[in-house]
């Protein structure tokens, strides 16, 4: 059976929001699989690959998404976890472009 990452990623914040360190390792694993793979293309595609990192990128991305994802009063309309970790990825990207 496929879960669907979005509501796995929004329970799994919403248990890191409680203190359950497990679940925002995993939600931290996920978030940087979604950073990294889209980093990755952006990257490539824009041919800009050779002077920033995508590893920088999604460990920048992630960090910021754990934040968040820890926050007890975090905003509750972050209802769309991957969209939101596309939109940081690519503002990282623009910054350090």
């Amino acid at each position: 059976m496929c879960t669907n990452p979005t509501s796995n990623l929004q329970g799994l914040a919403n248990a890191a929001a409680e203190g359950d360190r497990q679940a925002l390792e995993r939600f931290a694993t996920q978030a940087l699989e979604i950073a990294l793979n889209l980093a990755e293309i952006k990257l490539q595609r824009n041919k800009i690959c050779r002077w920033i990192d995508p590893c920088d990128v999604a460990q920048i991305v992630t960090l910021k998404a754990c934040r968040i994802a820890q926050t007890p009063e975090r905003n509750s309309a972050i209802l769309h976890w991957p969209a939101l970790i596309r939109q940081m990825t690519l503002r990282t990207i623009t910054d350090l472009a």
